[in-house]
């Protein structure tokens, strides 16, 4: 099995990029993947990196944009307001809740399959995030 430059496996330390891209956020994943984009010349762990990364980001603008669909909302109200009528939102709200919900489920699901299958240096391909590593990555 392939050491990386912390003198653990390869598969260990794409179980850990993933790991830390579920519980600790972008500080800790995004520096761990620039250490391994500038030290480790493995091609899979690299494109691991960059995935949960990648990841990270496309659930957090995901999340966000489900967030902003109250507020936008309530500048209907707000301007239906002013013409004396009134937009009742609280349906669309608890909907954006269930779907911020089915979100955190889908990223909390996808970091453990890839975190499991990287112990064994292997992944899943996710179609929108493995052609935009294919397309900037070596």
């Amino acid at each position: 099995m392939n050491k990386s430059k912390l003198g653990i496996s390869l598969g260990l330390l794409g179980f850990i990029i993933y790991m830390m891209g579920m519980f600790s956020g972008y500080l800790l994943t995004v520096a761990l993947a620039v250490f391994v984009l500038c030290f480790e010349e493995d091609r899979w762990i690299r494109r691991t990196a960059v995935k949960a990364v990648v990841v990270m980001i496309t659930f957090s603008v995901l999340g966000y944009l489900i967030s902003i669909i109250p507020s936008l909302l309530a500048i209907v109200d707000s301007t239906l307001l002013i013409f004396d009528e009134s937009f009742d939102y609280y349906v669309v709200t608890r909907i954006t809740n269930v779907l911020s919900g089915i979100v955190n489920f889908a990223e909390n699901i996808i970091y453990i399959i890839l975190a499991l299958l990287s112990l064994k240096q292997m992944s899943i391909k996710i179609p929108v995030v493995d052609n935009l590593i294919n397309k900037h990555i070596q």
